[in-house]
């Protein structure tokens, strides 16, 4: 028989013994009594059987989405991986802790477009997703370094640091200094800078967060308008100790 339609006829019956097991047997059995060459009827149970083994063998796995619902040859490969697929939840972990800052939300955007860019490398998907990871722990280690509650060396007060998302924290800061007992009472959002420095800049007054050699975290702000949030003769400057 020609190779064409020996090809043609192997092909057509491959399609239909996917349909369902039940449509196998029938077809199976008309085989056997049809006029095709039994070499023929070979090669077609053979490839068919090879066909279900490499279906068999195709194991999803874990990730952040849902695999039933991939729509992309780069979901479908992560979703076929596991090392895509740990890598892929990892990242999604460490995304929900940094993903209050709307920075990082659009830099989530950009970095999926270069991650689908990756196509079929998975190589490339490899280090994309290592290097966001990494991006992202550095991000959660420089919050974990700042967030908390502080105690005022200086007089009565403390600072408290949470809600550390991405690059940037809220802060509180309330002290009370002197005999007349002024207080000081600043909230806002400050900068990470890296693991050791932050700032906030805000209605012209700045004010720089830096971790000591002793792991205290000292104060300072600049510009005149930081007395604003400071009764008079209070202060906020000076060196807190964590709690």
């Amino acid at each position: 028989m020609n190779n064409v339609i020996r090809t043609s006829i192997t092909l057509f019956f491959l399609i239909a013994l996917s349909s369902c097991d039940s449509e196998e047997e029938r077809l199976i059995k008309s085989l056997k009594n049809s006029p095709i060459r039994p070499a023929v009827v070979d090669e077609i149970l053979a490839a068919s059987t090879d066909k279900k083994a490499e279906q068999s063998q195709i194991v999803i796995y874990k990730t952040s989405f849902d695999c039933a619902k991939a729509s992309t040859d780069v979901e479908n490969l992560i979703c076929t991986t596991e090392d895509l697929a740990e890598y892929d939840q990892k990242m999604a972990d460490l995304y929900k802790k940094v993903s209050k800052d709307p920075s990082v939300k659009e830099e989530q955007r950009k970095w999926i477009k270069e991650r689908n860019a990756c196509k079929s490398d998975v190589d490339c998907l490899r280090d994309q997703y290592k290097f966001r990871i990494r991006d992202f722990t550095k991000a959660s280690e420089q919050g974990a370094a700042f967030a908390g509650k502080w105690d005022y060396t200086n007089c009565s007060g403390d600072l408290e640091i949470k809600n550390c998302s991405g690059k940037q924290c809220g802060f509180a800061i309330e002290t009370v200094c002197g005999s007349s007992f002024s207080s000081c009472s600043v909230e806002g959002k400050l900068t990470l800078q890296s693991n050791k420095t932050a700032n906030s800049v805000k209605n012209g007054c700045t004010i720089s967060f830096q971790v000591n050699e002793k792991g205290n975290l000292v104060v300072k702000n600049k510009g005149d308008k930081c007395s604003y949030d400071c009764g008079a003769r209070a202060y906020y400057d000076g060196e807190y100790k964590r709690k």
